[in-house]
């Protein structure tokens, strides 16, 4: 009888609250490198201490896991994945695996207070057994040790102490004040240990750990003068004015159904060689979903970087900006002291098949739509069976100073409403809110309150669908229809009549008679919409949809 092995598996809990939970941006940006790390960098460093001079298939100094080394060769231990808040790996002796637990939960406790790890084992007979049956079964205990896991009850100070301004727990030291290019410097503010550790790989020599770890993911772009914001400030806004922000969450379609489909084909497959067979197999798919993904990235922002303009302003200094459109303001980027300009834009979450991003709020749907467009196309001859892979997005416009954690679960929840609308179809899809105020509610509930003309129809077609490759564009559902739209409402007499647009929505509110009434006064007809008339409750809905996001468009 062969001798069971064990594989462990780590995963990062309630990382969206550890990331989004702060609504100053260096503090996401730092959360999300933290993240990133621990089941990545770090976890390697804890293997190579935990083995103490063992062999293992990671590469010494440099964290990357060699695919040639096996653990059927005599490797103490060997790193199946790694990556995504998930790490896994099978080792040959359980006191290892102990001390690789021990070691990894230190450092996190040490260098990132507040994230929380589980961990989940299960033994594996690698000679005679399934090894996707263990992983599963790994993975699993984790879940279940996060659920059962006993709430943690943090210290709150003894004696006296001052709150922290973002988390509210205790303070242990003071923020380092940040210039402005006037030289004013805001106050130094009291932060918690989870606060400074996030500050600490944000603000440490340039480029910063997590800095350096984006530059890293779009090597293959030209930035220039560009670089990455760390202030919601700078995402375009012009200072004083009333401006947004995008919070824009996109998810692939159907890819975690492809790790599980691959993992139950394993199941019932036994032996070492089967088990080298699914190794091989799950790193295959998780590198084509990392690269193709960051080649959308690279492409995204060569799109967003070829958006942008030159000019002299009435100081005759140079300025970059980005046009929104007639009769608009433009997007201003950001200068440093040092000649650099910050991008309106700045991922938080990437590398894997979902995308996380901000930017200004003028931007979001036309970056969503072809970063839409740029996955499909990165992943056109990726796989076998030589068909894209398809993802969803969810956009929340909101105002900069909208708690950020409601904004990123309202753009996760029109992910997934854009995903169960259109499920089954082999096309990206994506749907968007722009919340006018601070409230906050149910998706279905704010749009059943703010969506509903005096008759009772819906005033949205919402979700729409984006595609890279020729389609069929006479859908009213086809982002190409919106797109028509928005340059007719954006362009010509009506950019010309602001008041114009704003009374053709007040009558599509209203009813058919309203906008038959709204066209025998202003005259004209309004922009063709593939056959569908404004009498059509959803052609009335896109007309709706096009005039309030008039605003908030840019086409990349």
């Amino acid at each position: 009888m062969s001798r069971p092995y064990h594989v462990l598996a780590v995963d990062v809990a309630s990382i969206q609250d550890y990331i989004f939970g702060s609504n100053t941006l260096r503090e996401n940006v730092g959360a999300s490198y933290l993240v990133a790390v621990a089941t990545g960098e770090w976890s390697f460093k804890a293997l190579e201490e935990a083995l103490d001079g063992k062999a293992s298939n990671v590469v010494r100094g440099v964290g990357i896991i060699d695919p040639n080394k096996h653990f059927e060769k005599g490797l103490a231990a060997e790193v199946l994945y790694a990556g995504g808040g998930k790490f896994i790996a099978l080792f040959r002796d359980s006191d290892d695996a102990k001390r690789f637990g021990q070691t990894l939960s230190k450092r996190v406790l040490e260098q990132a207070p507040g994230l929380v790890l589980s961990m989940g084992h299960s033994p594996c007979d690698f000679d005679q057994g399934s090894l996707s049956q263990a992983v599963s079964d790994a993975i699993g205990d984790a879940a279940k040790r996060r659920k059962v896991a006993p709430k943690s009850a943090p210290l709150l100070g003894l004696g006296v102490t001052v709150a922290c301004t973002s988390t509210g727990m205790p303070a242990v030291a003071m923020s380092d004040s940040l210039k402005d290019d006037e030289g004013n410097s805001d106050a130094p503010r009291p932060i918690s240990a989870e606060v400074r550790a996030k500050w600490d790989v944000v603000q440490s020599p340039q480029p910063s750990l997590a800095q350096q770890a984006l530059l890293d993911a779009v090597d293959g772009v030209m930035l220039g003068d560009f670089e990455f914001p760390l202030d919601f400030d700078n995402l375009g806004r012009s200072k004083g004015d009333t401006s947004y922000i995008g919070v824009v969450h996109a998810d692939g379609n159907g890819i975690g159904k492809k790790f599980i489909k691959l993992s139950e084909c394993y199941k019932e497959k036994i032996g070492a060689t089967e088990n080298r067979a699914y190794i091989k197999a799950v790193r295959e798919l998780s590198n084509k979903v990392k690269d193709a993904s960051k080649k959308a990235l690279q492409d995204l922002v060569d799109s967003l970087i070829a958006k942008i303009e030159h000019r002299l302003n009435n100081k005759n200094e140079n300025e970059y900006f980005i046009s929104v459109g007639e009769g608009q303001a433009d997007i201003i980027l950001h200068k440093y002291k040092d000649g650099k300009y910050d991008l309106p834009f700045r991922p938080l979450i990437f590398g894997g098949d979902d995308l996380t991003f901000v930017c200004d709020g003028r931007l979001a749907v036309g970056l969503a739509a072809e970063y839409l467009r740029c996955f499909e196309k990165a992943t056109a001859d990726v796989f076998d069976e030589n068909k894209p892979l398809y993802a969803a997005a969810g956009i929340a416009i909101v105002k900069t100073h909208y708690p950020f954690s409601r904004a990123y679960d309202l753009a996760e929840e029109l992910c997934s409403t854009a995903k169960k609308v259109f499920r089954g179809q082999s096309i990206s899809q994506l749907d968007w809110y722009i919340a006018q105020s601070g409230t906050y509610d149910k998706l279905e509930d704010m749009r059943k309150r703010e969506y509903r003309a005096n008759d009772g129809a819906e005033l949205t077609a919402r979700p729409f669908t984006v595609a890279h490759a020729a389609t069929d564009k006479t859908s009213i559902h086809d982002w190409e229809t919106m797109a028509h739209l928005l340059k007719e409402f954006g362009s010509g007499k009506w950019a010309e009549k602001r008041n114009k647009a704003l009374a053709l929505r007040d009558a599509l509110r209203e009813g058919k008679e309203a906008v038959d009434r709204f066209l025998t006064l202003f005259g004209g007809s309004l922009p063709t919409l593939n056959g569908i008339s404004y009498k059509d409750p959803i052609g009335r809905g896109a007309y709706f949809d096009a005039l309030e996001l008039l605003d908030f468009y840019v086409q990349i």
